[in-house]
């Protein structure tokens, strides 16, 4: 098994986003044979 050296990324070095998620709605169907999750982002 191998390691990498530990590298320190500073606030500096990140770059704003090209877009925001404004909201994140999310829904659970929970059932044992088949659970569905819907979901809505908004950009």
């Amino acid at each position: 098994m191998t390691t990498k050296p530990h590298v320190t990324i500073h606030r500096k070095d990140y770059t704003a986003s090209a877009y925001w998620v404004k909201t994140v709605e999310m829904g659970f169907d929970l059932d044992p044979a088949a659970t569905l999750v819907a979901t809505r982002i908004t950009l």
